[in-house]
């Protein structure tokens, strides 16, 4: 019977060592991270107020909170929102925002990591506009733009139905958009 070949010990701790270094020189990969949000808009000189609804990725994770910078210029998280209600006194009265129907992001289920919520703004104790599903929900993507002055609201609602309607690169893409102006007086 003839030995086994046995490599040369060099060559398998050059292996080894190879396929370690490569281990911990990777990096996990990260998937995409949505953050539904809303920018609120206060000018009470002006009689006017604004509330928009949209979405950013990348721009935190979910033990990093999104950057103060963000704050500063009215926006804020959809789920602050659902804790706190926001107000703005204007000089036609108490303009208030606050969620409803909140769905928390949850690992579960084809539309579980969906966060989505429904939003009711009234001014002066009566209720000027609902939004169903802020960001779209699990079917799409939705944006509202609501401005409110001291003689009117309107209403806009702009929906994505295609993924390349918001990620396509290149040419401008049109979208469905609806709006409403809804009198005040």
């Amino acid at each position: 019977m003839s030995p086994k070949k046995v490599p040369p010990l060099p060559r398998i701790s050059a292996l080894l060592i190879a396929t370690i270094v490569t281990f911990l020189a990777a990096t996990p990969a990260q998937a995409d991270w949505y953050y539904p949000l809303v920018r609120i808009t206060c000018i009470p000189q002006a009689s006017y107020a604004a509330v928009e609804t949209f979405g950013l990725y990348n721009i935190g994770t979910s033990v990093t909170p999104v950057p103060k910078a963000l704050a500063t210029q009215g926006i804020q998280k959809l789920h602050s929102l659902a804790e706190k209600p926001v107000t703005c006194e204007l000089p036609q009265g108490t303009l208030l925002i606050e969620v409803f129907n909140y769905h928390a992001p949850q690992a579960k289920g084809l539309c579980g990591g969906v966060e989505d919520a429904d939003l009711r703004i009234s001014l002066a104790g009566s209720q000027i506009a609902v939004v169903k599903g802020t960001h779209g929900g699990c079917g799409g993507s939705q944006r509202h733009d609501i401005r409110i002055s001291q003689y009117e609201l309107q209403h806009c609602i702009l929906r994505f139905e295609e993924a390349t309607q918001i990620v396509a690169p290149g040419d401008f893409t049109a979208v469905a958009t609806t709006c409403k102006n809804v009198p005040l007086r």
